[in-house]
C-alpha cells in the first residue's frame, strides 16, 4: 500500500491511475493522516505541503483548515512513524518541500524531493507500480 497526503482532486486522480486506486491511502488532513501512518504499513509516502485551501493568494498566505504537510511532517520527526519507508515530497511549493525534507531527513527518514511536475515526468505506470507496490 502507498500512503499519499493530497488535496487536488486531479493530483489523487493521477495516484489511483498510475497505482491503481486500491493500492493507496489517501487523506487531506495531517491529522488524520497521522493516525494512518501509526497503525497501518506502507511501502512509500507522497507528501504535499499545500492542503485544502491553503494557497498563495496574493494577499498572503493561507493555511489548510486542518493543517498543512509541515504539521504531519512535524509529529512524524517526534514520533517516528514508518521510519523505514521512503517518502517522496511532491510538493510544488519548493521552500515548504524543503523544510520538510530538512525536518525528515534530520529525523532519519528515507527522503527526496520530487515535485508532482518531475513525477508525471519521470512516470511509466507499470514501472512506478511494480516499483513502490511489490
Amino acid at each position: 500500500m502507498i500512503f499519499v497526503l493530497e488535496d487536488n482532486q486531479d493530483r489523487i486522480n493521477w495516484f489511483k491511475q498510475n497505482f491503481g486506486a486500491e493500492n493507496i491511502t489517501v487523506t487531506d488532513n495531517p491529522i488524520e493522516a497521522m493516525g494512518l501512518l501509526m497503525i497501518n504499513e506502507y511501502s512509500a509516502i507522497f507528501l504535499d505541503h499545500d492542503l485544502g485551501d491553503s494557497q498563495n493568494t496574493g494577499e498572503g498566505y493561507l493555511r489548510g483548515r486542518y493543517g498543512d504537510g509541515i504539521d504531519l511532517v512535524k509529529q512524524m520527526v517526534k514520533f517516528l512513524p514508518q521510519i523505514d519507508t521512503p517518502i517522496f515530497i511532491h510538493s510544488l511549493n519548493d521552500p515548504g518541500a524543503k523544510n520538510m525534507y530538512t525536518l525528515l531527513n534530520n529525523a532519519g527518514y528515507n527522503v527526496d524531493i520530487l515535485n508532482f511536475l518531475q513525477l508525471v515526468k519521470a512516470s511509466n505506470a507499470k514501472t512506478l507500480r511494480d516499483f513502490f507496490i511489490n
